[in-house]
């Protein structure tokens, strides 16, 4: 069975590349909020090189000019962004984020509108395939693994709070965090517990004994 990475190759050169995609970046999304670099395919002016093996997801939203990049891919299905030539797309295994693609894009005669539809359509594709194949699954067992656990020591304090029912914002002022990275170690507690929202967070940490 092919890998994510030949999965990938070949989705490009049959699909992308003939609306101008110069390369694709795929980055797997750990526990912690890291991003792991996990193939660049073509010539790539991404966010990092294949020499980096991680960012911060903070890193990847200052790049791609969004203050909220879940809040951005759920409501939009992709970013794109004329001025660097650049669009990202989310990894989705069922409901969950669990990566990204990077794509960079000669936009030609492309409107931002063509482009999102574009890609909002292979992410789209490209993730309900990788899922039914499996093919994905070891990237991202790979990178679960390498967090050194189910949940981060900053993780736990914020799913503390969430068991005794305070909010981001108080979070933030507890815990000495932006209300921004507050959020996103909510992402990860969500990500990491197999669960959608706040309340069955806080139920799954008491079942469990994690807080």
């Amino acid at each position: 069975m092919p890998n994510a990475i030949d999965l990938i190759a070949v989705l490009n050169r049959d699909y992308l590349r003939r609306f101008g995609v110069r390369a694709i970046q795929l980055f797997a999304l750990r526990n912690s909020n890291a991003l792991e670099l996990k193939a660049t395919i073509g010539d790539s002016r991404g966010p990092i090189s294949q020499d980096t093996e991680e960012l911060r997801l903070e890193d990847l939203e200052k790049f791609a000019e969004t203050e909220n990049i879940y809040r951005a891919l759920y409501q939009e299905g992709c970013i794109c962004i004329p001025s660097k030539s650049l669009a990202v797309a989310p990894i989705l295994i069922g409901p969950s984020l669990k990566g990204f693609f990077w794509i960079d894009w000669d936009y030609q005669n492309l409107t931002p509108a063509d482009v999102k539809h574009i890609i909002t359509l292979y992410s789209s594709l490209s993730s309900i395939y990788l899922t039914q194949q499996g093919a994905f699954s070891e990237l991202v067992s790979n990178s679960a693994s390498s967090s050194g656990g189910p949940l981060t020591p900053r993780q736990a304090q914020v799913l503390r709070g969430m068991v005794e029912g305070k909010t981001n914002h108080e979070l933030a002022s507890d815990l000495g965090f932006s209300v921004s990275t507050i959020r996103h170690e909510t992402m990860a507690i969500f990500r990491a517990l197999g669960v959608s929202d706040r309340k069955e967070a806080a139920k799954v940490a008491q079942q469990s004994h994690l807080v």
